[in-house]
């Protein structure tokens, strides 16, 4: 069988097909979307720290929220990740390019700053924030260790495992893919959203869910608060995108166009085998009936009467297995046709 490989990664050939070269319309497509993912998702968490009404579900249903419709608006362009270690995770993979990778990375990061400076325009900061709050309101939402109880140790292991879930389902969402993947495909941007939003409350109480370093570093640095923990959102989320992308090309990874093909092939082989089989039948069929013509011929043969009736049972016998052979061979054409359509 030609399509006997079934385990071949079609995402790992249009990787290497796809190697070096970048589009500029799919990082811009990134920059715009990471920038409305800070201005929306730490915007929640600034403005309602000042109205006293912040909470993990709101800030992750924000997050979450946004980046689903951010998926759908903008996956035609190729772009999806909206965070550079979704887009380290599919590199390894051989879903996305080593060149367009590291593009996205510095348009995600750009477009987290970006989102920080617009979040800093409209809303009210340290000694003019209610009550002179200046923590999570002061930091325009940045990330950082939210008690003295949570060492860095903990921190680097809240965000290096909740990095891995996160990218685990955008792997099995985006990479996967054929008609058998189609359902997971479409339903990717809810499923990535509902991590999302999943995540912030188990991790928000302890980092404030960061597991994106360009959300992480936009506000940190534009409020010029908590760039000494910088790194802990850097090094835990690479740690767990790194360690996912390469398990997900082994693991998570199903090439569904793969099974498509074997699926049709198969299909193909099976009508082929079908259409044999009741040719031959028809054949029989047509036989039996000449004989018993052929035995009426000659059984009248001389008798008056009967041998125009015999000869001419012997047509029609002709005639409809004549037709019965054409309307097989249309029927085989047309399983052909539709097993082509389904490729």
């Amino acid at each position: 069988m030609p399509f006997g490989d079934a385990h071949k990664l079609s995402c790992t050939d249009w990787g290497k097909k796809g190697q070096g070269k970048v589009d500029i319309r799919h990082a811009l497509a990134e920059f715009f979307g990471t920038a409305a993912l800070v201005t929306i998702g730490s915007g929640a968490a600034t403005t309602l720290t000042q109205s006293g009404a912040a909470s993990v579900h709101t800030v992750g249903a924000a997050f979450g929220l946004t980046l689903t419709a951010l998926m759908y608006s903008m996956s035609h362009t190729g772009a999806s990740q909206f965070n550079p270690i979704v887009s380290v995770a599919l590199m390894l993979c051989q879903h996305l390019s080593a060149a367009q990778c590291f593009l996205n990375i510095f348009f995600q990061c750009c477009g987290g700053m970006v989102g920080a400076f617009i979040l800093s325009a409209f809303t009210n900061v340290g000694a003019l924030a209610p009550n002179g709050t200046i923590d999570m309101t002061g930091a325009l939402g940045a990330n950082h260790k939210m008690s003295a109880a949570v060492t860095d140790e903990k921190a680097m292991m809240a965000e290096i495992f909740g990095s891995f879930f996160l990218c685990m389902v955008f792997i099995h969402c985006i990479c996967n893919n054929g008609k058998a993947g189609k359902v997971g495909t479409d339903a990717a941007p809810l499923a990535c959203g509902f991590m999302y939003y999943a995540l912030h409350l188990v991790i928000g109480p302890i980092t404030g869910c960061g597991l994106n370093p360009a959300r992480s570093t936009g506000p940190a640095a534009v409020s010029n608060m908590y760039l000494d923990q910088l790194w802990i959102f850097w090094a835990g989320p690479l740690i767990g995108g790194v360690v996912c992308g390469l398990l997900g090309r082994q693991i998570f990874m199903v090439d569904h166009e793969e099974e498509d093909r074997i699926a049709a092939y198969n299909a193909k082989e099976d009508a082929k085998e079908l259409a044999a089989k009741r040719l031959l039948q028809s054949k029989e069929g047509g036989g039996l009936k000449l004989v018993k013509a052929e035995v009426e011929l000659v059984i009248h043969d001389g008798m008056p009467g009967h041998h125009s009736h015999a000869i001419q049972g012997l047509h029609d016998s002709l005639m409809e297995m004549r037709n019965e052979i054409h309307q097989l061979h249309e029927n085989e054409k047309e399983m052909v046709l539709d097993t082509k359509g389904s490729e």
